[in-house]
């Protein structure tokens, strides 16, 4: 069988075609990248016939393995297999592809695989033909500095083919580019903005090989980089007060990297002016009533605020948003949110009108444990709708102004139902407190919520992996592949509006790009293990469990409602974005998303020629501030001002339980969301933060560690629906953690042990 560029996306899986193959098809397919053109032998015994039919136009050829287990993070298995380059006709390319073939069963390649933990029964292999292009230059350009990490590009080149410089056959020239500066000549330009796409689409390092011919860049292939790992200067021993130690717990959750300038500004009027206006039963509204009654003192600093395009909360305003909620202290935020009070913060002192509050609201809590027909978690839902149907009708100055109040109202119940999450995870703490440490009652509760279900988003999801097996098991069964597409149409009208950084408005949902959904559903899926019997509980703990495990599934039910009509200020701003292109104000719609909402609101007064400049400024600066390494926490009043949290050396690393199990697995190390790496059941993913928008991904892990989140947050609820150890707060976790090193993760603790470190750099 023989696959090439022209293939259909969903022949091409590395399984099949090999991860040198896969590669080159996704570059292919990237905007501004020239690859050779190139097919792939999955079969030995390809005519030649074919052969000459194939190469007919190629003046040279290459001949490469493609295994799949080659070019992966963490799995480079460079030299390991056979290349035969600068072939001409068809006879040579076909002894070419056979000795490719017998290279593969070769005890060397025997030896790595067994090095690595691989089975030969798993061992897919393939050959690719690739046109050899008559180089003046090649070279190799890594995306990062390999040696130390720092942030830069560094390349060697030679005049002539790039096999010279790959076997050290040659001396090389060295040369660097500043990542954040395009530079001039022609060679140098084209392989910095080939670096930038390339990484931008891999979300990772790569190490990226070229060459250069009659005035164009040709990229040969592209791998990741694992760096090696760095650790900031340690605080100074000074205490900070709470506005002034700024983090990225939770936020980092739901804006994992920095907004565009009109998705920023939406954020804010979303987040900042949140509301509950109404009340779901009459007890609340007279104590709601009384709390708005009582003074309190506002953050002393506003936040989420943005540095250097990347938004942070500090710790005043996560203190008095979610300290004065019944049975919430800082343990309580620690697991929920993934929140951690650093020993340079000042414990917060709590006005006298909080302490109010807070007897106001527990009263409000105790009232609805003993009469739960009046609880939140038991009203909310008939309310929200309810309330919503009443002001369909209402007349406002504008659509956005509309869309603005929907999406006010639901975030604002979306932090009631998270606060409420907080105060039943609290009280079971409490209840606990006098008959059990608190670390074993947390492994319960864990293990507990990782039992319960319902969350129609993961069911989905599940059924939907479900059919797609009975699919690829039985290929040419019609009625499959029918239940398959109706099952599939179903989740994308449902949650078709979901996808990674869900907040950044000028990415597409699912429902308006769904290729990279369904290439990672149709790929190889690791079935979900059969529910195990729940753990016991103590009896005084199952209703309050039950309260909290209902809170949860409402809580992302809720999160799911309110990005569907969030990403209708994205549909609003593209429809202006035409209008703007069309009167030649902006180059293209999508150009839109750089502009204010200021300068949305008001564009009768924009000029062409300085918003086309602005808006070119503005995309520079968001890819500048995309490329820029951030700390998780620091204090004072801007990052540079006070040292970062210095990342602890050693063999283990603690953060948050948050799915009970144990998993000993390779870590696979994403700086963020790629739909095109590999991932399976052995792998443990480590990221800075995830949404549900990684779920394609987790479903397919073994495991997966965050550096931020809490045991609340929305793809926790995921891991323990789908049974799958997950550790958040593990701070430091992706500068500490290598692709390819072997981890024991445990669920329940929030423990992570590094056994071994990898080979190297892949």
């Amino acid at each position: 069988m023989i696959f090439d560029f022209e293939s259909p996306r969903e022949d091409i899986a590395i399984a099949t075609v090999g991860g040198k193959f896969y590669n080159l098809y996704i570059l292919n397919r990237l905007s501004g990248i020239r690859v050779p053109p190139a097919f792939c032998v999955a079969d030995p015994a390809v005519t030649p016939a074919e052969i000459e039919r194939r190469i007919a136009g190629f003046e040279r050829c290459a001949v490469r393995s493609s295994a799949a287990q080659e070019d992966l993070p963490g799995l480079s298995a460079a030299g390991i297999f056979e290349s035969y380059l600068d072939l001409e006709g068809t006879e040579a390319v076909r002894e070419a592809i056979v000795r490719c073939f017998e290279a593969a069963g070769s005890e060397r390649v025997r030896s790595y695989l067994a090095k690595n933990g691989l089975e030969e029964r798993e061992f897919a292999f393939g050959a690719v033909v690739q046109e050899m292009v008559p180089a003046e230059k090649a070279g190799v350009l890594f995306t990062v500095n390999p040696v130390n990490g720092r942030r830069e590009y560094l390349g060697e080149m030679i005049d002539g083919l790039g096999e010279d410089l790959v076997s050290g056959n040659k001396t090389p020239e060295a040369f660097s580019l500043d990542p954040g500066a395009p530079p001039s000549g022609d060679l140098p330009a084209a392989l910095w903005e080939a670096a930038r796409r390339i990484e931008a689409h891999y979300g990772t390092p790569q190490d990226i090989e070229w060459a250069w011919a009659n005035g164009r860049l040709f990229i040969l292939q592209s791998r990741p980089v694992v760096v090696p790992e760095t650790y900031p200067a340690p605080p100074p021993s000074q205490l900070y007060p709470p506005h002034e130690v700024w983090t990225r717990a939770n936020i980092g959750e739901i804006v994992p990297r920095p907004l565009t300038p009109l998705s920023w500004d939406v954020f804010q009027e979303v987040v900042l002016k949140a509301y509950r206006i109404k009340f779901y039963s009459l007890v609340d509204r007279f104590f709601t009533n009384l709390v708005h009654l009582v003074p309190r003192p506002w953050p002393k600093v506003l936040s989420p605020k943005k540095f250097e395009g990347l938004p942070y909360l500090n710790l005043d305003t996560i203190f008095k948003s979610f300290g004065v909620e019944p049975y919430v202290d800082e343990k309580v935020l620690e697991l929920g949110l993934g929140f951690h009070t650093p020993p340079q913060a000042e414990k917060p002192r709590y006005h006298p009108g909080e302490r109010v509050v807070r007897a106001l609201k527990t009263l409000l809590y105790r009232l609805e444990r003993l009469r739960p027909s009046l609880a939140m978690e038991n009203r909310m839902a008939a309310f929200i709708d309810r309330y919503l149907d009443v002001w369909a009708g209402k007349t406002f100055l504008s659509e956005l102004e509309r869309l603005f109040f929907v999406n006010r109202f639901l975030f604002g119940w979306h932090i009631a139902i998270t606060a409420r999450s907080f105060s039943h995870l609290g009280y079971m703490l409490h209840l606990a407190g006098a008959k059990a440490d608190s670390a074993p009652v947390v492994r319960q509760i864990i293990a507990a919520l990782t039992a319960e279900g319902g969350d129609p988003y993961f069911a989905e999801i599940t059924r939907l992996r479900g059919l797609w097996v009975q699919t690829a098991a039985h290929p040419g069964n019609a009625d499959h592949k029918a239940a398959f597409q109706q099952q599939y149409d179903q989740f994308l009208q449902n949650f078709g509006h979901r996808t990674e950084n869900e907040f950044e408005l000028a990415g597409q949902s699912w429902g308006e790009d769904p290729h990279a959904l369904r290439a990672i559903i149709e790929g190889e899926l690791m079935l979900a293990p059969s529910p195990g019997d729940p753990p016991a509980l103590p009896r005084h703990l199952r209703p309050v469990l039950k309260s909290l495990s209902r809170a949860i599934q409402q809580r992302e039910s809720l999160k799911s409602r309110v990005i569907r009509h969030y990403r209708d200020v994205r549909s609003y701003a593209l429809e202006r974005g035409k209008k703007l292109a069309a009167q030649k104000i902006l180059n293209e719609a999508e150009d839109v998303f750089y502009l204010t909402l200021a300068e949305l609101e008001q564009e009768r007064d924009l000029s062409g020629p300085r918003i086309r400049e602005l808006v070119a400024a503005r995309k520079k600066q968001h890819q500048e501030e995309l490329q820029r390494a951030m700390p998780y926490l620091f204090y004072g009043s801007a990052p540079g001002a006070a040292a970062t949290e210095q990342a602890t050396c050693g063999s283990s690393i603690t953060g948050v339980g948050c799915s009970a199990g144990r998993m000993r697995g390779r870590a696979l190390v994403l700086q963020s969301y790629s739909s095109e790496v590999r991932i399976d059941k052995d792998h443990i993913i480590v990221t800075p933060s995830a949404d549900p928008g990684w779920t394609p991904l987790l479903l397919k892990a073994g495991g997966m560690v965050t550096e931020i989140g809490g045991i609340l947050s929305h793809i926790a609820t995921i891991a323990r629906e789908n049974q799958l150890p997950f550790v958040v707060g593990a701070q430091n976790a992706t500068s500490r953690i290598r692709t390819g090193q072997m981890l024991v993760i445990d669920g329940g603790s929030g423990s992570i042990v590094l056994e071994d470190d990898p080979d190297g750099p892949a």
